[in-house]
């Protein structure tokens, strides 16, 4: 599977969605709502402008890392595929990468504000790791909460 740059990827955090009252949905060519066609809202969202896998110089472990992160949680996915816990493969891999230092710190993009004499320097992974964790310790608990990633 080819992969653009996954620059500015976006991190959505979904629940199931109860409606304070009955709705009525009309869907075209007579397909009704059942199964995995819940509704729901958007709980949470972070954007990060740098490549998660900028720092990973080995080009099979970047894509594997990529295939973890992406291929669950596509959009298109119903939710009951995009669950949070599906989190765990890509974390547990982004994490060996990370303690084997398979990782490197590279310059950021957003810069380092007022000092630009100084850039800054982020591990992405490193990075996009601890704000995943932080987010399955946050929301995983909780009943019907999906995970979509562009």
């Amino acid at each position: 599977m080819a992969y653009d740059n996954l620059a500015k990827l976006r991190v959505s955090i979904w629940k199931d969605y109860t409606p304070p009252r009955s709705l009525m949905i009309h869907q075209d060519h007579g397909k009704q709502l059942g199964g995995d066609d819940i509704l729901q809202q958007e709980v949470y969202s972070w954007s990060m402008r740098e490549d998660p896998f900028g720092g990973v110089a080995d080009e099979a472990l970047r894509n594997e890392l990529r295939e973890l992160l992406v291929v669950p949680f596509q959009p298109s996915n119903p939710p009951s595929q995009r669950r949070i816990s599906k989190m765990e493969p890509f974390l547990l891999k982004a994490e060996e990468a990370i303690q084997n230092g398979v990782t490197e710190w590279t310059v950021s993009l957003e810069g380092a504000g007022d000092d630009d004499d100084f850039p800054a320097r982020v591990n992405p992974l490193l990075a996009l790791n601890l704000q995943l964790k932080w987010l399955v310790r946050s929301f995983g608990h909780q009943p019907g909460v999906s995970v979509a990633i562009r």
